[in-house]
Order: C-alpha cells, then structure tokens, then sequence
C-alpha cells in the first residue's frame, strides 16, 4: 500500500515539473502545444530553415519548420500540413500557359493560368485580381485599398507602408476613412466591399474645388459659400449667393438671397414684397405683413398688405414685381405726400392739390 502511494506521489510530482517548465519557458520561446518550450519561426516564408528548428505559424511558414502536433490552436496542423503542401510549388511562369491542373504552381503578378494555387502570404499577391485569389479576410494589406478592401487598423505614428483604417491611435492624413472616424485627410476606400459605404464616406467630405454640377472631391457635401464668386458647388447665403449655389429648403431661409440664385417660391418665400411678388392673402392670425408680403383682403386689410385692383386703401403698399395688378396703375393711386417737385414720394403718385404756398413736393394749383 505504502508502494502504491510513493507511485502517485511521484507522479504528481513529475506533473508540477512539467508545469514550471511550461511556466518558466525563456521569453523568446513559445510554449507549444506539445508541452514542451519551442521557438516560433521569425523567417519569412520566402525562406528557409534548418528542418523542424522552429514552430510554422500563419505568416511565418519557411521552408523547413515544423507544424503544431495538434488542433486547440488558432493555426492547426491541418491547415499548417496544407500550406506545407503548397509552400512547396513552383511558381507559375511563362512556361505555364493559360490554364494548369490543379497545384502545379503557385499565382504570381503576370502569371496566373485558371487553376494556379493562390499563396497564403498576402505579399505574395500582390496585383492578382481578387477573381483569381479571392481577398482574405485579415492580412491581404498589400492589395488592400485597390484590389481587395482596406482591413488593417493603423497603429501608433504607423508609417502607412500599406493602407490601414483611422483609429483611436492613428487619426493622421492619408489613413483610410471609417465610420468611428473621418478625419480631414482620411481617403474613402472605393472598394465595393469596403467597411465605411463610398457614397456615405464621400459625402463626409466638403466640397473644395471643381464646379457646381461635378464639385471636387467627388460625392462631397458643399458647405456656405465663401465668395459671391465661388465657382464650385456651395450653399447659397446671404451676400454670398453665385448662381448655381444649393438653395434652402426652407422658404424663411431664403431672406437676402437673390431670386438670380433661388427661384421665387410659389408660397412661404420670406422674400414676397421685396425681391419676389406677392401671391398670398393676408389671413388674421395667420400671415401679416410683418411676417412676409401679403395682400389686402376683403376680411383683413392691415397696414402695409400689398393692394390689389379690388382693394387700395390708403394704407397699402404697391408690389412692384406684381404680374396681377400693374404697378404704375397702383402707384397713381397713391397721393404725393413728400419728395420735391422733380421727384415726389411715393414713386408714381398722383399730385394732390396743394395746400401750403409753401410746399416743397409736386401738388395741383389752386386758386387763389
């Protein structure tokens, strides 16, 4: 029995060392799914190493290294015995035609025949259309923003070697837009499988150059204009209005912008009385002449509702763009009340007879 109790305990004991030996591995080594400490392989797969010297891992697979011995990894030993397979064929070259059997060589840019086997190395597809090597779905930054989408996030003061996303830890000019993150400088990836939609990234972008009907960039989203002589797509503003600038939707958004620029609206146009006609009634409670040029109304008649030919009292105002009633009838209906003989106010009165030997403005003589 004592014999029997010495056994496991030694066993245990041989269990804890094995432990502190996978605990304790040098950091420079890996602890490999054996048990035991082994280094990963730090050469490019484009080379070669001493046989089983090192671990193969996804992007690091030499000629030479040696597979994981079992599954629980990310990069199992079947996928590693498969790259093994095809790190061993040549590459495709003029010799190879257009079409080959299956692995018989590797695509390389300039020679991909129909059934060349894709590499797994994503510098090693390099120009290869994604037809012919489909995109990966992590790694591929080399076609990356062309052939295939952008998919690296770019790290701290990242050198942009190879296109990546904006990210909390890179925000600088020249990194790839995405949804979290569009700084001024980024570039909208065009690719159709790209993660931030073109035409939503494009749109984040104001317009900075090229003309009204194919502002620059393309997609952009115009801003106020800046001059009244801006030739490129921009928003119509006060002073600042070029013809073929972006209206306002809102007709109370359109005070001081020319009807040369914003077409007069129909109704609601804030500009009605001033630089566009009159087309609305005046409504108690609802419009007055404060709000925006209204006409006088058998029910309302406020002071300054613009006159019609059925209403012209003494307080209304004459719309000089009217196309319903003329102006110069409207205007003689208005008695001269100031100005000077020459030119008496308001513009087209009609003389009253004089009342004062002193008047300064135009007035009908009277006798005596």
């Amino acid at each position: 029995m004592t014999g029997l109790i010495s056994i496991h305990v030694f066993k245990v004991l041989v269990t804890l060392l094995i432990l502190v030996s996978i605990v304790n591995c040098p950091e420079t080594l890996s602890k490999s799914n054996t048990g035991t400490c082994f280094p990963n392989c730090r050469a490019f797969s484009s080379t070669s190493v001493v046989e089983g010297s090192c671990q193969c891992t996804r992007f690091r697979h030499p000629t030479g290294c040696k597979c994981p011995e079992d599954q629980l990894g990310k990069y199992t030993k079947a996928q590693c015995l498969s790259d093994q397979t095809l790190q061993k064929l040549p590459f495709c070259n003029e010799s190879s035609g257009i079409s080959v059997p299956l692995n018989t060589c590797k695509c390389i840019d300039g020679y991909t025949p129909v059934g060349c086997n894709c590499s797994n190395i994503p510098d090693l597809l390099s120009d290869i259309p994604k037809e012919i090597c489909p995109c990966l779905a992590q790694g591929d930054d080399i076609r990356g923003g062309n052939i295939c989408p952008v998919t690296r996030f770019c790290g701290y003061k990242d050198k942009l070697n190879t296109n990546c996303l904006c990210s909390s830890e890179f925000r600088e000019t020249g990194c790839t837009c995405t949804l979290d993150y569009f700084p001024d400088g980024c570039i909208c990836d065009t690719n159709s499988e790209a993660i931030f939609d073109l035409e939503t990234c494009r749109a984040t972008k104001p317009c900075t150059g090229g003309t009204f009907a194919n502002p620059t960039p393309t997609g952009c989203t115009p801003i106020n204009c800046q001059s009244p002589d801006q030739t490129y797509k921009c928003n119509c503003v006060p002073g600042k209005d070029p013809i073929g600038c972006t209206c306002p939707n809102e007709g109370q958004e359109l005070s001081g912008i020319s009807p040369q620029a914003c077409p007069c609206l129909s109704t609601g146009d804030i500009r009605a009385g001033t630089t566009c006609p009159v087309t609305e009634d005046c409504i108690l409670g609802i419009l007055d002449p404060s709000k925006r040029g209204c006409f006088c109304t058998a029910n309302y008649q406020p002071d300054g509702c613009t006159c019609t030919s059925t209403y012209s009292q003494a307080g209304c105002v004459c719309d000089l763009l009217s196309t319903t009633y003329d102006s110069t009838t409207c205007l003689a209906t208005k008695p001269c009340t100031g100005g000077n003989f020459t030119i008496p106010t308001p513009t087209g009165c009609t003389p009253p007879d004089c009342t004062s030997t002193d008047q300064t403005y135009k007035c009908k003589c009277k006798d005596g």
